[in-house]
């Protein structure tokens, strides 16, 4: 098994936890205030004009490459990334960046603990193995935030940019 396999299989069950306390804290953070529900519906509104369709939130692999964090909330009159969205908005959705770093630095230290001279490139690959499983995670949160929103004729859904889609 190569160093970095052996990596991935150490740090998986941390990794694994440290995403489901982040999106736990997430959800808490959403609940206690109305305002992200009420951002969130706002730039709905603005993008569902059509009266039938399908409303797509997507989270965007180049996002959590470059660290910008952002999510791509697009309204389809078809069928989701086959034609031309009618409208979208780019959107972080209040994902605090500094939390992440925590995380990161939290799974960097855990690794140091069990392995010797790591590389950038192991950091860089262990750093986007947690954006995935957060970003993944995060239909949870969509669908806390979209709960209560809805409209005749108007699916939502939650997935990756050009990739599988679940219905919330």
């Amino acid at each position: 098994m190569e160093r970095f396999d052996c990596m991935k299989e150490a740090i998986k069950q941390v990794l694994d936890q440290t995403v489901e306390r982040r999106i736990s804290a997430l959800v808490e953070e959403y609940e206690k205030t109305d305002s992200a529900r009420k951002r969130f519906r706002n730039l709905v509104e603005e993008l569902a004009v059509q009266k039938e369709g399908n409303l797509c939130i997507s989270y965007l692999r180049s996002s959590y490459i470059t660290g910008s964090g952002l999510f791509q909330i697009a309204f389809y009159v078809e069928e989701p990334f086959i034609e031309a969205p009618t409208a979208w908005v780019f959107d972080d959705m209040g994902i605090s960046q500094d939390k992440i770093v925590e995380d990161l630095k939290y799974l960097n230290e855990y690794l140091k603990e069990r392995f010797i001279r790591i590389s950038p490139g192991e950091v860089e690959e262990i750093r986007r193995s947690y954006m995935e499983a957060l970003y993944q995670g995060c239909g949870v949160i969509f669908a806390l935030l979209a709960q209560g929103w809805g409209r005749e004729g108007v699916s939502v859904y939650f997935g990756e940019y050009m990739g599988d889609l679940e219905k919330l």
